[in-house]
């Protein structure tokens, strides 16, 4: 296994478990409205009973996308990044790409609401 491997997938696997814990507490509807934590847009800002809706939702979405985030890591622990170079930037980056349809998921619930 190569050094870089071991880089990518560790850091993705931290990254994918550092979500999740950073999800846990919007799930069980642990914080209260703010502006520096949770799912920061305008349709939380309206209730209580919105904020919580969304971050639950948002967590929800989060969590998938960081068990995602996960499984890319432990993969990228296989693949021979020597011959498959191609591949690093994609899945260093995937913490992003796997995020950004959880954040529009969330965006189109809360316009649902």
């Amino acid at each position: 296994m190569e050094k870089l491997n071991l880089i990518i997938g560790f850091s993705l696997v931290s990254i994918g478990i550092l979500f999740v814990i950073l999800a846990i507490p919007l799930l069980l509807g642990k914080i209260g409205m703010n502006h520096y934590y949770g799912m920061r847009i305008s349709k939380a800002f309206e209730s209580k009973e919105s904020w919580y809706k969304i971050n639950q939702y948002g967590a929800k979405q989060w969590i998938i996308s960081s068990f995602l985030t996960i499984l890319i890591g432990i993969i990228s622990l296989l693949i021979p990044f020597a011959e498959y170079h191609f591949l690093i930037i994609p899945i260093s980056l995937s913490p992003i790409l796997v995020l950004i349809p959880a954040v529009v998921r969330t965006d189109r619930y809360a316009t649902r609401l």
